[in-house]
């Protein structure tokens, strides 16, 4: 718009200036200051005829035609305009005086000043325009007291802190709780007083510890062991059982608490069971075959079995004859590897059995075993043997094997009642040592029928079972789990 407006004005000036009446910028003015400040050329302006000294065309030259000095835009050959200033201006002008204070002798009250603007504000300037003050009203004529001085300075009363309910504590637990506390002011600062302290802060809340209920408990740690309450006609029977603590996840503040103090604790407990009293005698057909009793018992290591049931198991298994009559029905019991040496031995003669085979035996050379697990401990298996061997006086060279067995589950795989001895008595096992190596199995409980009552020894792991030929034994099936031991056998030579 701008542009089509200079273009519209200049095509009417060189109109005006061909016709002989070109504008007249400069008007007809007095010599000296104009009301805008700007300083005029001289008031004498040509006239439009171009007859002026200073050339053709109607245009000032030299000192003649206003001289006006102000900003411009355009160039030589477009018409020329003004800029507009758009600076912000403050007012200027002076203060009145205050005028006379409003309160009457002897009390404070209000006196303000005026301010008289000569330039008003422009463009958005600043101009105050009155300002005020306090005053004492003095007197003017006549009696007044003089003015009393000013109170000592008052401070701010600020009421008690409370808190902010709702919204209270920002958390119930844990580390990040806070509260928001609010005071106001209940007397006003006064006379110069002050008002310290803030009226709001926030504090810590609820900082303890979350809750968190203890995970585990007590867990069976094993088979039932150390029965009592033999004897027919007594048909409650007490057991032990070993308990043992097992916690994966701590408590922590006010949550529940497991029924046992600290992972790894152990405990063990009476057990009291109702079992079968007395019973008909079983009948036993073969090794792979029982009935009656002795099922029951390779199924249940554990019923209650009666003097009958003993005498018969007895009178079956000892029809067999021994080497001599030294030999004696008892078993001993013995700590021999540790833990660590235990595994050692599975882990180096595990890729050799054949796993598809539910119960296998591998011999192994006694200077193999050696390497694993040292000759200390094969000569603690040997000594053992041989004492118990020397026991029997057998007159005969006996051989020697050692054997590591691996059974897996398999509740058809159970040994009966017997002795390492075979029927006619001639050839057999003197004496056999069996290391259990491990405990993470069920089943496979070892029950040992001597002085006519069965005893079931608690084995754990690294433990060596010794007995000789003349020891009736039964181990019942492997349920779950793969159970390993090691045999060194002392044995009749083929």
């Amino acid at each position: 718009m701008i542009l089509i407006f200079v273009l519209l004005f200049f095509a009417y000036y060189k109109k005006r200036e061909k016709d002989g009446n070109p504008i007249d910028f400069g008007g007809n003015t007095d010599s000296g200051s104009s009301a805008s400040g700007i300083n005029d050329g001289p008031s004498s302006i040509p006239p439009a005829s171009g007859g002026g000294s200073g050339g053709s065309g109607g245009g000032s030259s030299g000192g003649d035609g206003p001289n006006v000095d102000v900003p411009m835009v355009g160039n030589e050959t477009n018409n020329q305009q003004p800029i507009a200033d758009t600076t912000p201006k403050d007012c200027e002008g002076t203060w009145g005086n205050w005028t006379d204070c409003s309160a009457p002798c002897g009390q404070y009250g209000k006196q303000h000043r005026v301010y008289n603007i000569t330039v008003p504000a422009k463009n958005g300037g600043a101009c105050i325009e009155k300002q005020e003050k306090n005053c004492y009203g003095t007197p003017g004529v006549g009696a007044c007291p003089a003015a009393p001085p000013l109170p000592p300075p008052q401070n701010c009363v600020l009421s008690g802190w409370y808190e902010m309910t709702p919204p209270g504590c920002t958390a119930s637990c844990g580390p990040n709780g806070t509260v928001e506390w609010r005071r106001h002011v209940e007397v006003s600062q006064a006379y110069g007083g002050t008002c310290a302290g803030g009226l709001s802060k926030r504090e810590a809340c609820n900082r303890h510890t979350c809750p968190r209920n203890c995970v585990g408990g007590w867990q069976k740690d094993g088979d039932l062991y150390g029965r009592t309450g033999h004897g027919v006609g007594s048909c409650m029977r007490t057991y032990k059982q070993d308990w043992k603590c097992v916690i994966t996840q701590t408590k922590l503040g006010t949550g529940a608490s497991c029924n046992c103090s600290s992972d790894g604790d152990r405990k063990t407990t009476n057990v009291e069971k109702r079992e079968r009293c007395g019973g008909n005698v079983g009948h036993w057909v073969s090794q792979d075959n029982e009935t009656g009793i002795v099922a029951d018992l390779l199924r249940n290591p554990y019923i209650e079995v009666s003097d009958d049931d003993l005498t018969y198991i007895v009178n079956k298994v000892t029809q067999t004859p021994l080497p001599n009559g030294r030999s004696r029905n008892e078993f001993e019991q013995n700590n021999i590897f540790e833990i660590s040496q235990c595994k050692t031995l599975i882990e180096n003669f595990e890729h050799k059995f054949d796993h598809k085979e539910s119960d296998q035996k591998l011999h192994i050379d006694q200077k193999d075993l050696e390497k694993v697990i040292g000759k200390n401990s094969i000569e603690k298996i040997v000594t053992l043997a041989d004492t118990r061997f020397e026991e029997l006086e057998v007159t005969n060279s006996p051989e020697t094997k050692w054997i590591l067995r691996r059974s897996t589950e398999d509740t058809s795989k159970a040994i009966p009642f017997h002795r390492d001895w075979d029927e006619e008595g001639k050839k057999g096992e003197f004496v056999v040592v069996g290391v259990n190596l491990n405990t993470d199995y069920s089943g496979g409980i070892m029950m040992y029928l001597c002085n006519n009552k069965i005893e079931r020894p608690v084995i754990k792991t690294g433990d060596a079972i010794i007995h000789d030929a003349s020891t009736i034994h039964a181990v019942s099936p492997i349920t779950e789990g793969i159970r390993y031991k090691l045999f060194y056998i002392i044995s009749h030579p083929n």
